[in-house]
C-alpha cells in the first residue's frame, strides 16, 4: 500500500514529465490561432399596419418564420464546430415601443435567451444542463409571448420609426466585447479568439413611413414613385449610380457608431408595385428601389453586412436565408 508521501511523489513526477513533453514538442515557431464566432441575435418586428394580412397578404406570416428561427437557436449554438463555452444570445424587440406598455407585466423577461450568462458562473456543466433540459421550454415561451405582440398589433395601430430605432440601437454589453483565451494542448499551443457577431433580423416591409416626410428620414410609397420617375428621366442605366448622383433621394445616414459592429438583414419586404399574381407592373419595381436605397443607407451608416429580402414562400426558404446569412457573418474577417 502506498503512503501519502509516495502518492505525492508519483503525482509530482507525472506533472513534471507532462510539462517537459509539452515544452519540447515542436511548433515550428508558429503559434496556432483559431477564431470562434458567437452570435448575438436580435429578432426585431415592425408592428405597423404591415402586419395586417388583409391589406398586405403574404404566403407565410412573420410569427411562423420567427417561431422557426427561435427553434433554430439550438443548432446555432453548434455552428462553426462549437461544442463548449458558447456565448450566444437571442433576443426579441419591437420597433414600436408603445407595444411594450400593452403587454402583461414581466413578459419582457421571456424575450431573451442568454447562453453567455454561464461565463459569469464559470461552469460549463451548468450551460450544458440548461441547453439540454431547460432551453427548449424557454424558447417555446418566447415564441408564445411574441405571438401576443402580434395579437396586440392587430388591435392597435402604431407607426414604426425605424430610423430612430436603429439610431438608438446598442448591442447588449454583457457579450459585446471580444476576448481571447489560450489553450495548452499536448500537441500544440493554440490561441482562440472569441468573436461576437451582432445580428439584427428586421421584419419590415422595406418602406419607411414614420411621418417625417421630405426630410431625409422616409422611404414611403410617394418617395419610391418619385425616385422611379426621376430615374427614368435621367436615362441612366444603374440605379445605384443614380442614387449616388442624387443625394436628395437618400436616407440620412445613421449617427450610431455601434452599428459598425452590427449586421442587418431585412426580412419580408413587401413589393406594392406587383400585381396580385406577383407580376411586375412597372420597372424598376418597388423592391429594386427599396434594395438600392437601403443598401446605400446602410453602407453610409457603417453597417458591415446588409441584405434585404422580399417575403418568402416557404419555411424552407426562410431557413435557408437564416443560415446563409449567419454563415456569411461567420466568414467575415472583421469584428462585427
Amino acid at each position: 500500500m502506498c503512503d501519502n508521501n509516495n502518492i505525492r511523489n508519483i503525482y509530482i513526477f507525472i506533472t513534471i514529465t507532462l510539462l517537459t513533453l509539452t515544452s519540447c514538442l515542436p511548433n515550428n515557431g508558429q503559434e496556432k490561432v483559431a477564431t470562434k464566432t458567437h452570435f448575438n441575435i436580435y429578432i426585431v418586428s415592425d408592428l405597423s399596419n404591415r402586419v395586417n394580412n388583409i391589406l398586405y397578404p403574404k404566403p407565410i406570416q412573420d410569427t411562423v418564420i420567427i417561431s422557426a428561427y427561435i427553434k433554430n437557436f439550438d443548432s446555432v449554438l453548434h455552428l462553426g464546430n462549437r461544442l463548449i463555452n458558447q456565448k450566444d444570445r437571442l433576443q426579441y424587440q419591437v420597433v414600436n415601443n408603445e407595444f411594450y406598455n400593452l403587454m402583461p407585466t414581466g413578459i419582457t423577461d421571456n424575450l431573451k435567451i442568454d447562453i453567455a450568462r454561464f461565463d459569469n458562473e464559470g461552469k460549463q456543466a451548468r450551460r450544458i444542463e440548461y441547453v439540454k433540459k431547460s432551453m427548449a421550454g424557454d424558447l417555446n415561451r418566447m415564441s408564445g409571448d411574441i405571438d401576443q405582440f402580434y395579437d396586440s398589433a392587430a388591435k392597435h395601430q402604431y407607426g414604426a420609426d425605424i430610423w430612430t430605432y436603429l439610431n438608438n440601437f446598442s448591442p447588449s454589453n454583457s457579450i459585446n466585447k471580444s476576448d481571447t483565451a489560450t489553450v495548452f494542448n499536448l500537441d500544440e499551443n493554440q490561441t482562440i479568439h472569441n468573436k461576437i457577431s451582432n445580428i439584427i433580423f428586421l421584419f419590415t416591409d422595406g418602406y419607411i413611413e414614420a411621418g417625417l416626410y421630405n426630410k431625409g428620414y422616409d422611404l414611403g410609397q410617394k418617395m419610391v414613385n418619385v425616385i422611379r420617375d426621376e430615374y427614368h428621366k435621367s436615362r441612366m442605366h444603374n440605379l445605384d449610380q443614380f442614387l449616388d448622383a442624387h443625394p436628395e433621394y437618400s436616407i440620412k445616414p445613421l449617427t450610431n457608431n455601434e452599428l459598425k459592429k452590427v449586421n442587418i438583414i431585412v426580412m419580408e419586404a413587401y413589393d406594392r408595385s406587383l400585381s396580385k399574381s406577383g407580376a411586375a407592373t412597372t420597372h424598376p419595381t418597388d423592391t429594386e428601389i427599396l434594395k438600392a436605397v437601403w443598401k446605400q443607407w446602410m453602407q453610409k451608416s457603417g453597417v458591415p453586412i446588409f441584405e434585404l429580402h422580399p417575403y418568402v414562400n416557404s419555411i424552407q426558404e426562410a431557413n435557408a436565408i437564416f443560415y446563409k446569412f449567419l454563415e456569411k457573418v461567420q466568414n467575415n474577417k472583421t469584428r462585427s
